[in-house]
């Protein structure tokens, strides 16, 4: 289908999005957010933040002016799990694959249905466009990490961990992004208290010492936050957490070892010899 045709009714109120490539460099890109949804009913204008706009039915993924998928976006605003503050982020997400054989063509192609494409950071207007296997990285960076740290979301998280949060806002009925070991997931899990989704990461061998550097997340003009997961634990007072992790090989900060949990005390005798014995035998 061509993006000139009339579209399905079943598609409901449906915007285009183009996927294209860089003639120059070779990097894939994809419309600005706003190209996919609609202006805000209240005010007529795009706005960053999440109710500042409105989100169509169905986004038609464009590529050589034919639709070859369709998708959905919606609005977030993950919390920066370094500093306190929220970012405002858009997303979109695989809904159908039309094309086959076109939709082959591009970097997205071993991506199922639910599964992210793309992201949007609309405030500070960085755009992440989704490669299979490697982290998140700005349009336009050159270098596919930041100086000595991993690339990320510029709220601190990976594709894994916005996704399990997109999924939490916009439920699809499944799980769409197969599990997986995400550093940014455990930080946020200890921040929310997730024993749970804590124990989740520590099975699949995620690293319970992490947290301790904001790896390019923008922590500009805001107050910085302990972002190491056993730090969230003992000041947030999840026992159960903190004694996972310090199992796990989490060290502890000097300044909250005396938050540590104690260890539970040994079960005490209730007396001696045949005197104790008579008294667990007959309750006397």
């Amino acid at each position: 289908m061509r993006v000139d045709e009339e579209f399905p009714a079943e598609w409901g109120r449906t915007l285009v999005g183009e996927v294209s490539q860089d003639p120059e460099d070779g990097e894939w890109l994809f419309d600005g957010w706003r190209r996919i949804t609609f202006p805000s009913a209240e005010d007529g204008r795009h706005g960053h933040h999440t109710r500042g706009y409105e989100a169509p039915d169905t986004v038609a993924i464009a590529y050589g002016g034919e639709i070859v998928a369709l998708g959905e976006t919606g609005g977030m605003s993950p919390i920066n799990l370094y500093v306190w503050d929220n970012e405002y982020y858009q997303f979109l997400r695989l809904r159908e694959v039309l094309a086959p054989e076109v939709w082959a063509l591009l970097p997205w192609a071993p991506f199922r249905n639910g599964q992210l494409l793309y992201a949007w950071d609309k405030f500070h207007h960085w755009n992440y466009f989704r490669h299979p296997g490697k982290p998140p990285v700005r349009e336009g960076d050159e270098d596919q990490s930041w100086p000595d740290f991993p690339a990320v979301l510029s709220y601190g998280g990976d594709w894994y961990d916005f996704a399990q949060q997109v999924e939490h806002e916009y439920p699809l009925g499944f799980r769409a992004e197969p599990v997986a070991s995400s550093e940014a997931c455990l930080i946020r899990a200890a921040q929310e208290g997730d024993l749970a989704a804590v124990l989740e990461q520590l099975a699949l061998g995620t690293n319970p010492d992490i947290g301790s550097e904001p790896p390019g997340v923008h922590t500009a003009h805001c107050s910085e936050r302990d972002a190491t997961p056993v730090a969230n634990a003992l000041t947030g007072r999840v026992p159960e957490i903190a004694e996972a992790l310090i199992a796990a090989g989490a060290r502890v900060p000097a300044h909250l070892a005396s938050r540590i949990p104690p260890a539970p005390a040994p079960p005490q005798p209730t007396g001696k010899g045949n005197r104790g014995w008579w008294q667990r035998m007959t309750g006397r």
